[in-house]
């Protein structure tokens, strides 16, 4: 069917799909596929076009390690096209590899980030440079970011404080003490914030 997809068409294209699959005892809720749906609904009107519906079976990684992006298949020899940071993420072009004699799963890949494309290490014999791309966890792993920043932010702030309580430690009277008074009181509450 051409134009867009709905909720109905989408449940009913699914209980379809399991006919047709001929797997009849697999059984799906249609509250589990309509909240499927609207995952795929990002624009939330309803409905989700072709494009937006093939974007959801696009096999993608998450960049777990910093690793580089190569212009070959093979480690050796080949060109680094770029460095992928850590949290990034990248669609599989094509089917993982196994690089001969070295023991390590490659694939080609293309950034999200700049659309530059080339080979990445999936894995090596001690750490795991690409992980199957999970939405949750890159919220999660936003989230733990944004936290370390606050802390960081709260910790700068906790250490201006204290530098400004020390140049002014020498006033015994005037507003340079009631200034120092007020930054005395501050410090809890920072650090209170820190905890949290």
């Amino acid at each position: 069917a051409k134009g867009p997809i709905t909720a109905p068409k989408f449940v009913a294209f699914m209980d379809q799909l399991r006919e047709l699959a001929e797997q009849r005892d697999l059984t799906w809720c249609q509250d589990h596929l309509r909240a499927s749906f609207a995952l795929m609904d990002t624009r939330g009107n309803g409905e989700v076009n072709e494009e937006e519906f093939l974007e959801q079976l696009r096999p993608r990684y998450l960049v777990n390690a910093v690793v580089s992006m190569t212009d070959g298949m093979t480690v050796k020899g080949g060109k680094t096209v770029r460095k992928l940071e850590v949290n990034e993420v990248v669609e599989q072009l094509d089917q993982p590899t196994r690089e001969l004699g070295l023991n390590l799963m490659r694939v080609r890949v293309r950034t999200q980030k700049d659309g530059k494309e080339g080979y990445v290490t999936v894995s090596g014999t001690s750490t795991t440079f690409l992980v199957p791309y999970d939405p949750a966890m890159v919220m999660e792993r936003k989230v733990e970011k944004a936290m370390q920043e606050l802390a960081e932010a709260g910790s700068h702030v906790q250490k201006y404080i204290d530098t400004k309580i020390e140049e002014l430690g020498s006033f015994h009277t005037g507003p340079w003490v009631e200034a120092k008074n007020a930054l005395l009181a501050m410090g809890p509450r920072i650090r209170k914030v820190q905890q949290e």
